[in-house]
């Protein structure tokens, strides 16, 4: 191959020093490089050098892009929710009856036991997930708040076409929904019971949803419900894709 060729071949596959898209690869390189210590060793326990020696940058590059550890991390959780909205809106796509609490509430549960981020912070050491969380709140907190938002708008559209009950109000299903999910999540450490089989938990998680929540309509009649909550989880998407990319400081 001759000089000429070698250069198209470089330029096509590795961007310019300095770049914008040099840069964006870097910080996906520590994003990356983040998540995967979290996973291994737990927040706690990860430090700013070992993401950056993981990642092949200097400790100040790490910084360059994320000015704190908890912004760091809070973006790699970001970045995964993106994701999983995304994997949500193809189901409902393909599914309008996803749109159920107690069909989301099922593939919420199997999601967290099958990624391994989302379990090493939900399951994994419980304080992460209580400080993670408190800390979103001053770094993210629009990001928080939309997220109520497209949850309580879901619920609202539910309720308005006869799917939910409405004997009680939308913030009391709102609360019982979360508590029932995170309940069975982490619910496990302590019952000194026989084990449950994870399809038999998630089932009980599904019914239990099912019939505090939920009435008995027909599938047929979600298709136009499904349109507008996937409408709202998109612009959802969008907005945390964004505050990715605004806390990345690419």
């Amino acid at each position: 191959m001759n000089d000429k060729a070698q250069n198209v071949t470089r330029s096509e596959t590795t961007p310019a020093p300095g770049s914008a898209a040099e840069r964006e690869m870097r910080a996906e390189r520590i994003l990356d490089a983040a998540a995967e210590l979290l996973i291994a060793w737990g927040y706690r326990r990860v430090t700013i050098d070992e993401v950056a020696r993981r990642a092949q940058v200097g400790k100040g590059t790490v910084y360059l892009h994320f000015r704190t550890k908890t912004v760091l991390f809070l973006t790699v959780l970001m970045r995964k929710q993106s994701e999983m909205i995304e994997r949500l809106l193809d189901l409902i796509d393909a599914d309008p009856a996803t749109i159920l609490p107690s069909r989301i509430a099922r593939i919420l549960y199997g999601w967290v036991h099958e990624e391994p981020l989302i379990r090493a912070v939900v399951l994994g050491d419980p304080d992460t997930l209580g400080t993670l969380a408190r800390d979103a709140m001053e770094v993210a907190g629009d990001v928080q708040e939309r997220r109520v938002s497209a949850l309580t708008f879901h619920f609202d559209l539910l309720r308005d076409r006869g799917v939910l009950r409405t004997d009680v109000s939308r913030d009391q299903q709102v609360h019982a929904y979360t508590a029932v999910v995170v309940g069975f999540l982490t619910i496990d450490p302590l019952l000194p019971l026989k084990p449950l089989s994870f399809e038999a938990k998630a089932d009980s998680l599904a019914l239990t949803v099912r019939n505090a929540l939920e009435t008995d309509v027909p599938s047929a009649d979600l298709t136009a419900v499904a349109a507008e909550v996937g409408r709202y989880y998109r612009e959802l998407a969008a907005h945390v894709r964004a505050a990715v990319d605004k806390q990345t400081r690419i």
